[in-house]
């Protein structure tokens, strides 16, 4: 196993407490110690003191804070948590078609569309926390300005 932690640390951030707590059960009983963090309240320092080996993120979150797809770019500048792959989750498949290209242009994020079944969950969660961590890609730099 390659987290940094032993058990790894996943964190769970959505605005649906239900599937909060799905999240924190199903992932606890397969071993991990599991953080959830409430959409609405979301700040990037409140996911990086959860100390995480990967993080799963709702795309659409609450009306009252930061989407998603915010969440995520914030984690990719936010050097404790730059290299901790992140699980987008979703049901907002149009969306997420839409931002394909942006994805694939993001070192290490992965999809899981809801609905979804708990195997297929437990699986891409054990894939990437065991694998080798993928090379980081340089973050772009500004252009000068002449």
């Amino acid at each position: 196993m390659n987290a940094l932690h032993q058990p790894p640390r996943i964190t769970v951030v959505n605005d649906n407490e239900q599937f909060l707590a799905l999240m924190h059960d199903l992932l606890g009983q397969e071993g991990y110690d599991v953080s959830v963090v409430e959409g609405d309240t979301v700040t990037i320092e409140g996911i990086a003191a959860t100390d995480p080996d990967l993080l799963v993120i709702d795309l659409r979150l609450g009306s009252e804070g930061p989407t998603g797809w915010d969440v995520l770019l914030m984690t990719r500048a936010h050097e404790p948590l730059r290299e901790v792959p992140v699980v987008l989750c979703s049901a907002d498949i149009v969306e997420l078609r839409a931002r394909a290209d942006e994805m694939a242009a993001i070192a290490d994020v992965h999809v899981l569309e809801k609905p979804f079944r708990i195997e297929e969950a437990e699986e891409l969660v054990r894939r990437l926390l065991e694998r080798e961590p993928p090379p980081m890609r340089p973050m772009l730099e500004p252009e000068p300005t002449g």
